[in-house]
């Protein structure tokens, strides 16, 4: 504990060092220590830097301290918090982890809480996100907004445009004017690949706002196939907490500093 408080916080947190352990370090899941049943501390890959710490790790810090439990939080969690293993000894979580941003980035959909001291006693309370004023997904502007409307627009247009003229060849009344069948063979293809543009546009438009969602959340690339697998996917990504977390991923990183 002493070795925390020492700790220099008026600058930038490091690359590494204690710092950096306090504001990134992570509980192991318990699949991972079953993996490694052993391990006190292995590298934090999410995060991309300090450790993640184990059960047993945990609660040889606790006794070296004469600590009842590590409250810790910059971590989303689906309640707004979470009880670790309780303490053999103590009967108390070693961990407790809370998180105070409901809906995190207007996707997670997650409650929040905070804990609350009040003679003797410790509550957690829990509370759900407000609704907040609209702006545009990412804070784009409205010309770029407005692109996949338009395009739909245009689309629809041309697609009329060559129905009009593949009708128009049904209402010719001399045969030397009649187009051959492979010319007519070409205008129905064209306006079947309109037609599929058209669809294609009108998905854009559709989803348009959870598309520019779910690239935020992606470091700005949609998840690779998102697209093919149609608009439940896109809206299963959005509103499942453990999807929306693993779309997430990227950005649970610790920020590159040159």
């Amino acid at each position: 504990v002493q070795d925390i408080a020492n700790i220099n916080r008026f600058r930038e947190p490091p690359p590494s060092g204690a710092m950096t352990d306090i504001l990134w370090a992570d509980p192991m899941d318990e699949e991972e220590e079953e993996a490694t049943p052993d391990a006190l501390y292995l590298h934090n890959d999410l995060r991309g830097c300090s450790y993640v710490f184990s059960f047993k790790a945990v609660c040889q810090f606790l006794k070296a301290n004469n600590l009842l439990s590590v409250i810790r939080a910059h971590e989303a969690q689906d309640e707004g918090y979470r009880l670790y293993k309780k303490n053999s000894s103590t009967g108390f979580p070693t961990v407790i982890c809370i998180f105070s941003a409901p809906n995190y980035c207007d996707t997670y959909n997650n409650k929040a809480a905070v804990i609350r001291f009040q003679n003797n006693l410790m509550n957690i309370r829990q509370y759900n996100a407000q609704p907040h004023p609209y702006y545009l997904p990412n804070f784009m502007n409205a010309f770029s907004w407005s692109l996949p409307f338009v395009a739909e627009k245009v689309t629809e247009m041309l697609v009329t445009i060559w129905h009009l003229v593949n009708d128009g060849s049904d209402d010719e009344e001399e045969p030397t004017q009649h187009m051959s069948s492979e010319r007519e063979n070409q205008i129905r293809q064209k306006v079947m690949a309109m037609g599929k543009v058209a669809r294609m546009y009108r998905t854009l438009r559709q989803e348009n706002e959870n598309i520019l969602k779910l690239k935020g959340l992606a470091g700005g690339m949609l998840p690779v196939g998102i697209l093919q697998q149609g608009s439940g996917a896109i809206q299963d990504a959005l509103t499942n907490f453990d999807g929306v977390k693993k779309v997430d991923k990227f950005n649970e990183r610790r920020p590159a500093f040159e």
